[in-house]
């Protein structure tokens, strides 16, 4: 389920975006983007999916974070929006240079723009998305919706184990996101129909927004999408496009089998010698699968050379190169990959027989050491001076456990990568963590995580809480891509089945109808409340009248994060009244024609408690 999806629908923002998945998927061009872009509903979109971001509570060269922006009015951000977007001059963007998850001891870029640019960069976003979206090749699945590692691992798979491909040309871009041809960028936006002008202008504005190094120098970009800035993928998907059909259309998609629909077609191709490749992409990372050496070699060369001719960039020749996977691994997403005999060759009767090939994969070996570490890492915080840090790091570490398997266990090997590292953590925990034991406490209650270990032998118990051993994991098989899952049509967002509290269009009406001098989270918190609440008052329970809905501070006395989604609540206006009426006698009058409880008595009497008044 997306929750980008989820956005979209409070803000009656779908069949907009539909509309545009369609025309592109039709080769139509866009002209008056920016109308969308600009309009109320987008920008109180962009805001929603940006609040919640850890990065932007990162402050840019200006010192200004969400925090700053949360209780400005609707007007105010709004007004901000549009009229930078009417003449557009970027913001510097301050540049740090991060540890490269590959080899911490060298660094990569990353850029962190101001609030006010990542708020414009995710209008942009949304409205480029669903058109971008319908011109993508289908066996890419980087920063994509619906799309991720494991539908790439599984199409790789499938490619091999099917399709008998024991040869894959590795092409390693050279600092892909540093090297982006700004010319090649926008001649592939107006390529894929984006023809407003105006947009395009800001797109290339953003591009070319000064940089501010560590030591303080100011620089202009000529190549590259800076590496933080949110709508650098989406741009980085746009730029390799072109790299994704041209291979396609060399094999899968070529011409000479465009109305053949039989499986024959692929022998038909195969009678004319042509080169067979299919690629596999996540983001600046793909795979070209082959059947054979040579054509690998050729993929190889012929990649390399159209990279540089038509889209300027060069490849690694250190990282790239054939890989014959029936004798080496290939390093792909976090996993080495290779294919062995499914059947045993030791057995009898082994002679002469046909082998049967098969992926097998593991973690790779620099990554395996990296968890090691991490674990090892969050073991020593298991040696808490108090209870409640200790339970606070217990919880931390079964998370982080839980999100390492969940990831890697698509690997055929991760019992046993994993179980070396369990049995070295095992004594690390033995002599480090006070009060270990195995034998489970007789009041222990474990959580719905915890039952997943309950029958493993390598639980271990501190505190009546379980800690999850990373050893306790079994392969999973990767799932492939649902196909018919989309953002952009009502069916495909039908499969995910995404539900709503309330009628979206309530929801709708009520993000539309949002006061401009309402601070600009309150409105978004107001549509959550509401859906969460399922359209009934949070006080007496009954089905609240659109038009009078009123939104309640928990606690008025909050100042700056009272707007927060924790402290609100949509009450009908006679509990919102009962609740702000200082006489306690005249509060009771208004409540003889209800049918009050003392459950919702209580409730009352606790927010009137917090206001200072006298309890009913």
């Amino acid at each position: 389920m997306s929750d980008s999806v989820r956005n979209a629908m409070y803000y009656g923002l779908n069949p907009c975006f539909d509309e545009l998945y369609r025309k592109s998927q039709n080769g139509e061009n866009f002209v008056h983007l920016m109308e969308l872009i600009g309009s109320k509903e987008n920008i109180m979109l962009a805001f929603r999916n940006i609040k919640g971001n850890k990065g932007s509570c990162t402050p840019g060269v200006d010192g200004v974070t969400i925090d700053d922006l949360r209780d400005l009015p609707l007007s105010v951000i709004i007004n901000m929006v549009r009229n930078k977007l009417k003449w557009y001059e970027p913001k510097p963007v301050r540049r740090v240079e991060i540890p490269k998850s590959s080899d911490p001891s060298k660094t990569r870029p990353l850029g962190i723009p101001c609030m006010i640019e990542r708020l414009i960069q995710q209008c942009v976003k949304q409205i480029l998305e669903p058109i971008a979206e319908a011109k993508f090749y289908k066996r890419s699945y980087g920063f994509r919706a619906n799309r991720s590692c494991e539908n790439a691992i599984a199409e790789f798979q499938h490619l091999v184990n099917f399709g008998k491909l024991h040869y894959v040309a590795d092409v390693d871009i050279k600092s892909f996101f540093d090297r982006v041809d700004h010319g090649c960028l926008m001649r592939q936006l107006w390529k894929m129909g984006i023809h407003d002008k105006k947009l395009l202008a800001i797109i290339k504005a953003m591009l070319k927004a000064p940089i501010i190094l560590p030591t303080g120098e100011k620089v202009i970009p000529e190549k590259g999408t800076p590496q933080g800035a949110i709508l650098s993928p989406l741009l980085s998907l746009i730029v390799l496009n072109d790299l994704d059909w041209w291979v396609a259309n060399q094999w899968e998609n070529h011409p000479f089998i465009k109305d053949e629909k039989s499986s024959y077609k692929w022998t038909k191709l195969r009678k004319q010698k042509l080169c067979e490749g299919h690629i596999i992409r996540y983001a600046d990372d793909f795979k070209i699968l082959c059947r054979t050496r040579e054509d690998a070699e050729r993929w190889l060369d012929n990649t390399t050379k159209w990279l540089k001719d038509n889209l300027n960039l060069e490849v690694s020749p250190e990282k790239s190169g054939v890989t014959n996977l029936r004798r080496n691994y290939t390093e792909f997403l976090g996993l080495e990959l290779k294919v062995k005999d499914k059947r045993d060759q030791r057995g009898p009767h082994t002679s002469g027989r046909k082998r049967d090939w098969v992926v097998t994969s593991r973690v790779k070996p620099k990554t395996l050491l990296k968890v090691k570490e991490r674990l090892e890492t969050e073991v020593d915080k298991l040696r808490a001076p108090t209870k409640e840090k200790l339970a606070g790091a217990v919880r931390n570490y079964n998370s982080v456990v839980d999100g390492l398997q969940n990831y890697y266990s698509i690997a055929t090997q991760i019992n046993a990568d994993f179980g070396t590292i369990g049995y070295n953590l095992s004594k690390r925990m033995y002599h480090r963590v006070e009060g270990l034991t195995e034998v489970k406490p007789e009041d222990f209650k474990p959580t719905k995580a915890d039952l997943k270990f309950i029958k493993s032998k390598q639980v271990r118990y501190v505190q009546k809480q379980m800690i999850h051993p990373i050893g306790y994991v079994q392969f999973r098989i990767p799932l492939m891509f649902r196909k018919n899952i989309c953002n952009y049509t009502e069916s495909g967002r039908a499969v995910q089945g995404i539900r709503l509290g309330a009628e979206e269009a309530i929801l709708v009406w009520l993000a539309r109808t949002s006061p401009y001098n309402m601070p600009i989270e309150e409105a978004d918190n107001r549509i959550s409340a509401f859906s969460a609440q399922k359209g009934k008052c949070a006080i007496l329970h009954e089905p609240l009248d659109i038009a009078r809905t009123v939104v309640m501070y928990k606690n008025p006395f909050l100042g700056k994060g009272r707007s927060r989604y924790r402290n609100l609540l949509i009450v009908s206006e006679l509990a919102n009244r009962v609740i702000s009426e200082p006489d306690p006698q005249k509060a009771k009058k208004l409540l003889i024609d209800t049918k009050c409880t003392r459950q919702m008595i209580k409730v009352i009497n606790k927010y009137r408690t917090i206001r200072k008044y006298e309890s009913l």
